[in-house]
């Protein structure tokens, strides 16, 4: 049975950068560019990748055409891309702590053999493909990362703020590629919900699924909690 992994931390931080969804190997490289430009100003002493860390297209249950990647380059390329990213980070922060969440599309391989033959589940070691030094991983797509009072999570409720008002905690999420700050009132105290928006090629194909390309509200960037309170900040 696959159970959740709950991770909690109660301790006292500067900085923390956070960011989501690059779909490797479909990232963008500029919004990627401006997180290690990120790390460089910010000296953060915690770093966050949301999940999304790769897009597997040619595992979706969706259309989609078949002449676009092999899964095998796919998953090859998308590997060594994120590899190079957290090898990148690492030279740019060794002291810093770093956490890996996972994603509805990194769960999409994984769903595909539970749909087609889930006996085979023991034989499959996807784990590895989110296993980089130096990097603390969560296991499965809801497992919550808790830093002080910040819940850290990729996201599943689509409207905004909708985490903060659900959990009634301060919420770091991604998963919409839509960058904001939401803050509401609760009690004596102002909680709020970072959205650190995505790293993504907004015209590769396998980012082509929204209905209106041009008019989405879709934003590259990351997101940074310090003394200052959370902030997105576009790329």
């Amino acid at each position: 049975m696959r159970g959740v992994f709950f991770l909690c931390y109660n301790i006292t931080v500067s900085t923390i950068l956070a960011f989501s969804d690059p779909h490797f190997p479909w990232a963008s490289e500029d919004a990627i560019g401006a997180v290690y430009r990120g790390i460089r100003k910010y000296s953060p002493k915690i770093i966050v990748n949301l999940g999304d860390l790769y897009d597997f297209f040619s595992f979706n249950r969706f259309v989609k055409s078949q002449n676009v990647i092999l899964p095998r380059d796919e998953i090859a390329q998308g590997r060594a891309a994120a590899e190079k990213m957290w090898k990148n980070i690492n030279a740019l922060a060794p002291k810093a702590r770093k956490y890996q969440l996972r994603g509805n599309h990194d769960e999409r391989p994984l769903h595909r053999l539970l749909q087609k033959a889930p006996e085979l589940e023991s034989l499959c070691n996807f784990d590895a493909l989110f296993n980089f030094p130096g990097v603390e991983t969560m296991r499965e797509e809801r497992d919550e990362l808790i830093i002080d009072d910040i819940v850290f999570i990729h996201g599943y409720i689509l409207e905004i703020g909708g985490h903060c008002r659900d959990m009634l905690r301060n919420v770091c999420r991604g998963h919409t590629h839509i960058g904001y700050v939401y803050m509401r009132n609760h009690f004596d105290r102002i909680i709020w919900e970072l959205n650190v928006g995505y790293c993504a090629d907004r015209d590769a194909e396998p980012l082509l699924y929204t209905a209106q390309k041009n008019f989405t509200r879709w934003t590259t960037g990351y997101g940074v909690i310090d003394d200052n309170g959370p902030r997105f900040i576009a790329s």
